[in-house]
C-alpha cells in the first residue's frame, strides 16, 4: 500500500525556514505561514503573478553577488482568489547554469530581515 503525503497535510514549526520547490507555490498556505511566523523560501514559477510594491536599495555587496533586485511584492492575481493577503520579498539574482548559460532566478521569501550577502 502506497501512502502519499499531501503538502496541505504537513506540519510546520514556527521560527523554522522551509525551502520549497517551485511546484509547491501555494499562496493561501504562504499567508498562513506568515501569520504563524513560519518562514519559507522558494523559486518563483515563470507564471507567478508578482506585483512590485517597493524596490529596496542594493548594497555594493549585493551587486557584487549579482543581486539585481530586492523588493517587497504581492503575489497572486487581484482579480481572483489567488492574491495573497501579506507581502513577500522578491530577490532577483543573475546566475549561470551548469551549461554556462546566464539566467535570472526569482527567489520568494517572507524573511525580510535577512541580509542578502
Amino acid at each position: 500500500m502506497k501512502y502519499y503525503l499531501r503538502f496541505d497535510d504537513l506540519t510546520f514549526n514556527p521560527s523554522y525556514t522551509y525551502l520549497f520547490d517551485r511546484a509547491y507555490i501555494k499562496y493561501k498556505k504562504f499567508d498562513e505561514f506568515i501569520k504563524n511566523d513560519i518562514y519559507f523560501a522558494t523559486r518563483a514559477k515563470s507564471n507567478t503573478k508578482i506585483e512590485l510594491i517597493r524596490s529596496l536599495d542594493l548594497t555594493s555587496k549585493d551587486k557584487e553577488a549579482d543581486v539585481i533586485l530586492d523588493a517587497d511584492v504581492m503575489l497572486g492575481d487581484h482579480t481572483s482568489e489567488t492574491r495573497m493577503k501579506h507581502k513577500t520579498r522578491l530577490v532577483r539574482v543573475k546566475t549561470t547554469d551548469r551549461n554556462g548559460k546566464e539566467k535570472i532566478i526569482d527567489i520568494l521569501t517572507n524573511h525580510f530581515d535577512l541580509e542578502l550577502m
